[in-house]
């Protein structure tokens, strides 16, 4: 009897049965197939390291217990971090000498570049560390449902998000605004440079670390209600060294961020293709950025503290989003 659980257990593992027929359902958005071990002797199972036969509010067969997966994502997130601070630094140092003003937007958008590439590569850094190659994460095309998943999941986060926004000025709360935002708002046309940028880099390089490698660690050895509140609250924790304010503000705006992050993350546990988180991220900050050029560019006094009310507090709404 030993034996015959043994060979179902087995069959489980290998995704089918005796007679070849899958017992896993078969998504095309997963490119991974196949359980691995990896450079660190841990189990890498199968759909982006999450089984497919394992109900969400239970935990992944991935081993090495939830304290060992959380000490190394965090020690990712902060070897990431120190590598973007690196590179933004370099980049904004080398432009200065090449006789940009610190705060110009060449200055700004390559110091976002370097933080970006900074991010993923610590992804990449710890993909490599278990033996691992980036299809490990889930990376492919969206299908029809992916692509539908794309525009649903990037309205619920722009709702939620600007619900939040809403919620925060309704009650007078102090709220924090990105380094970023506040600097492109100088010169508005900038904010179209970071629409592409948006879409192509900071999407793909915040996915593949927070949930390509933080998330779907997390959920190798927890349920993914535990992995996605985990990932999103370090998602927008992580933000902090980006904002203007003080502590209380910076709180109101990490609490905000968290909202849209959890939808990231259900979509990743759903999808299991970080292509699909990867261009929500990007186009709900690409849609910010483009509503906050439309409202400096076409009602030019919210900029005035004394300009419209309704238009003050749009742009308001926006700039604490980034």
């Amino acid at each position: 009897m030993s034996d015959d659980r043994d060979d179902r257990n087995a069959d489980r593992r290998d995704g089918g049965d005796r007679s070849g027929r899958s017992t896993s359902p078969v998504d095309s958005t997963s490119p991974a197939d196949t359980a691995a071990t990896g450079g660190d002797g841990a189990v890498r199972t199968p759909d982006a390291g999450i089984d497919a036969d394992v109900p969400p509010w239970q935990t992944g067969r991935g081993s090495g217990g939830l304290a060992r997966a959380s000490g190394e994502v965090l020690v990712t997130v902060v070897l990431s971090f120190v590598a973007a601070f690196a590179l933004a630094i370099g980049i904004g140092i080398a432009l200065f000498f090449a006789g940009y003003e610190i705060t110009s937007i060449p200055v700004l958008i390559g110091s976002l570049l370097g933080t970006q590439a900074g991010l993923a590569i610590g992804g990449f850094a710890y993909l490599r560390w278990r033996g691992e190659s980036l299809s490990a994460i889930g990376v492919a095309v969206p299908d029809l449902r992916g692509s539908l998943l794309v525009v649903v999941g990037t309205v619920a986060a722009l709702v939620i998000a600007f619900t939040a926004s809403i919620l925060v000025q309704t009650f007078g709360l102090p709220a924090a605004e990105n380094s970023t935002g506040a600097a492109a708002q100088e010169v508005p046309s900038s904010l179209l440079l970071l629409i592409p940028v948006a879409i192509f880099v900071i999407g793909p390089c915040e996915e593949l670390l927070f949930r390509g490698v933080v998330q779907r660690r997390l959920r190798e050895v927890a349920s993914a209600p535990v992995a996605i509140v985990a990932a999103s609250a370090l998602f927008a924790a992580a933000h902090v060294v980006a904002l203007i304010g003080n502590l209380a503000a910076m709180a109101v705006t990490i609490s905000i961020l968290f909202f849209p992050a959890l939808v990231f993350g259900v979509l990743y546990e759903y999808t299991k293709n970080v292509t699909v988180t990867a261009l929500v991220h990007g186009l709900y900050d690409a849609v910010l950025f483009g509503l906050l050029y439309v409202a400096l560019t076409f009602a030019p006094e919210s900029a005035q503290p004394d300009g419209g009310a309704a238009a003050a507090a749009a742009v308001d709404a926006l700039a604490l989003l980034l």
